[in-house]
């Protein structure tokens, strides 16, 4: 058994938690939303409430490491959409140095961050991309993730 944490409990972060729950992991989700949070519960989700825009509250934090020693896996599967008041390029890299700031038991954890394929931009001379392709995102949510990208990279700082 593994101790999983999700961040974004949209379609992908609740299938994955679906799963993980019924290969029989413990899965922490976080959402926005307690009603959604109420929904989790009853199919075996340990929700948290919580907006990753905001650092965590202290109190948040105490109750989860009581119960999660140490998380095996972090999928990041936040929203590509606009967040109002946050430029594109810092709203994937507020949320992760929020969680960074967490003081969570993320340290040795396996990451994974599910990006777009719109980092890519629109390619001019062919409609295929692949792993070389010149990152170019020119939509909002395809800059949060390209930032997003860069910043689990280690290579960008918030501005």
């Amino acid at each position: 058994m593994a101790d999983r944490l999700i961040l974004g409990s949209g379609y992908v972060g609740l299938e994955a938690a679906h799963r993980w729950v019924s290969s029989g992991d413990r899965v922490f989700a976080v959402t926005r939303s307690p009603e959604k949070a109420a929904a989790m519960r009853t199919s075996g989700i340990e929700p948290i409430v919580w907006d990753w825009f905001t650092p965590l509250p202290e109190s948040t934090r105490k109750s989860i490491t009581e119960l999660a020693p140490r998380f095996h896996t972090i999928l990041i599967a936040v929203t590509h959409a606009q967040q109002l008041g946050i430029a594109p390029n810092d709203t994937h890299v507020l949320g992760l140095r929020n969680l960074m700031d967490s003081k969570l038991p993320i340290g040795d954890a396996n990451w994974i961050y599910l990006s777009t394929t719109g980092v890519y931009g629109s390619p001019e001379d062919s409609l295929w991309v692949h792993e070389e392709s010149p990152i170019e995102p020119t939509r909002p949510g395809s800059i949060a993730a390209g930032a997003g990208e860069e910043w689990c990279r280690g290579t960008i700082e918030l501005s």
